[in-house]
């Protein structure tokens, strides 16, 4: 059984807020969490970092199942009352291959905010940081973020709870503040399946542009993934998209390219080099995709954000390194010493692998099971073999696709030598 936290009659305790569930952490596992834990009852506070805004434009595939998931959060909404950002969320969700990470998140928000509105007890706490967890009075101390991005000591504020979730992403900064104070670690174990997995990655918001000023002419399928040296690299572009700036007569297309990076670059390039490597191969790419009658096209990093500002032109060019590891436990509790649990999700079970998407897809399958396992409906054995399973399935995911991502390379290498081989001849024949 979960352990219940039990509030004290010291008046200073009363004083203080207390939650069922804290939340550390506003991406889409804290989120669907959180909205799985009020509609089931429960008194809910999310503690982020982040502001009100949400930036991250990576593309995501989502399964059919996950797609009914979201759309069944507003299934029984009038359609008279319903935002027209949900009504274009819905559109895209049965449209578009790939949704941007930052639409699914903005969406999941405002159903935490309609649940707001309606009396359900959720609590949004931005732009601050816990700062001390305790476990065995089941307290949490925070304080704000300032401008600089540093916190202090200063001004602090505390909270109880009884099941602090975990779902703040690969920093695992919640789950570090719970290791110093019960001294237990939680291994991070390398995925045995990985290591054909690339590690190093680059992300880039473009801005394409024919360079005679005319307006593209578009392909009939969707830009998706290439193979080059090698490296696999992914556009965001989908029919939808495309058909948008085509019925413009649009001289311009913006979108999210990601690439595997060469171990050689990252370690011996400065950031002028890596931004230029960066655009060639997004431009090599592109013209790849691309119908031959464009021309010639520039390439560059989309403009400075005149809404977001800083916050969002950080994310526009970015290196990151993915490592697949997995936590060799992922619910913490002791009946006998503690008054709290504590409970992972999300990339503090086990980081993702971007490329297949399932970051997102994990989350929103955490979420569901938490909801179960804090009414009781399952134990905590149940949820540790649900994220175990799903686990390995997501490890025989990234074998079959680094194995797939190296037969494609092998077939394009195999395809160049032919025509390095080849080509002697065709000058001999066109000479003659």
């Amino acid at each position: 059984m979960l352990s219940q936290n039990t509030s004290s009659s010291d008046s200073s305790q009363t004083q203080t807020p207390i939650y069922d569930v804290l939340i550390s952490g506003m991406g889409p596992a804290g989120l669907t969490a959180a909205i799985e834990l009020i509609n089931s009852g429960k008194s809910v506070v999310i503690i982020t970092n982040r502001s009100q805004q949400f930036l991250r434009v990576q593309g995501i595939s989502l399964s059919e199942e996950k797609r009914k998931y979201l759309a069944d959060m507003i299934s029984t909404i009038d359609k008279s009352i319903m935002t027209e950002n949900d009504k274009k969320f819905l559109i895209s969700l049965n449209q578009d291959i790939t949704i941007s990470l930052k639409e699914i998140e903005k969406f999941l928000y405002r159903q935490l905010l309609r649940h707001q509105t309606e009396g359900k007890s959720i609590s949004l706490i931005f732009e601050s940081e816990l700062k001390q967890i305790d476990l065995k009075k089941g307290e949490a101390t925070f304080g704000r973020i300032h401008a600089d991005g540093q916190s202090t000591n200063h001004d602090l504020k505390s909270l109880f709870f009884t099941h602090l979730i975990c779902a703040d992403g690969k920093n695992r900064h919640a789950l570090s503040l719970v290791e110093k104070n019960t001294g237990k670690l939680i291994n991070f174990t390398p995925d045995p399946n990985s290591s054909a997995h690339h590690v190093y990655h680059a992300n880039v918001y473009v801005c394409a542009k024919r360079k005679d000023n005319k307006p593209f002419i578009l392909p009939k399928l969707d830009f998706n993934s290439v193979v080059q040296e090698g490296l696999l690299s992914f556009t965001s572009l989908n029919r939808r998209h495309l058909r948008k700036h085509e019925n413009e007569g649009t001289t311009t297309i913006k979108f999210i390219y990601a690439t595997e990076v060469p171990l050689y670059f990252r370690d011996n390039s400065n950031e002028i080099e890596r931004k230029k490597y960066i655009l060639e191969k997004a431009k090599e790419t592109i013209v790849a995709m691309l119908p031959p009658e464009n021309g010639d096209i520039e390439i560059s990093v989309a403009a400075p954000s005149k809404k977001y500002g800083l916050a969002k032109d950080k994310l526009k060019l970015t290196f990151f390194e993915s490592h697949l590891e997995e936590a060799d436990q992922v619910i913490i509790q002791d009946l006998n010493l503690w008054n709290a649990t504590v409970i992972l999700s999300g990339d503090n079970c086990r980081t993702s692998n971007y490329q297949l998407g399932h970051g997102v897809l994990d989350a929103f399958s955490h979420a569901v099971s938490i909801g179960k396992l804090l009414n009781k409906e399952i134990d905590p054995d149940n949820y540790t073999g649900m994220v175990k399973a799903l686990n390995q399935k997501n490890s025989m995911r990234s074998q079959l696709f680094d194995a797939k991502k190296d037969v494609a390379a092998q077939a394009l290498n195999e395809k160049a030598e032919r025509v390095a081989k080849s080509f002697p001849s065709m000058l001999k024949q066109s000479s003659s």
